[in-house]
């Protein structure tokens, strides 16, 4: 990095910022840093996988609204009910 990109900052905040950032470059991610990257993607995972799921119930209630006798809320719902019916 050159010395004109710390210009704005600090001198102690430059330079503690370039001390971690060449740390960082040098030694690559640590643990941690993976360790908190797997949470973040489980946790955005989960929570589209709860936004489709409240999504598709929906509009399975919709479907049933506008087409009477589908049923697809309840086959959503209760798949192995559906199924033996």
């Amino acid at each position: 990095m050159q010395s004109k990109d710390f210009e704005a900052l600090p001198v102690s905040n430059a330079a503690q910022y370039q001390n971690e950032l060449s740390s960082y470059y040098d030694h690559g991610p640590t643990i941690g840093d993976l360790w908190e990257l797997s949470w973040a993607i489980f946790v955005v995972q989960l929570a589209l996988q709860n936004a489709a799921s409240s999504f598709i119930q929906y509009l399975a209630m919709v479907c049933d609204e506008l087409l009477p006798g589908t049923q697809l809320a309840s086959f959503l719902s209760f798949p192995a009910m559906a199924a033996s019916q």
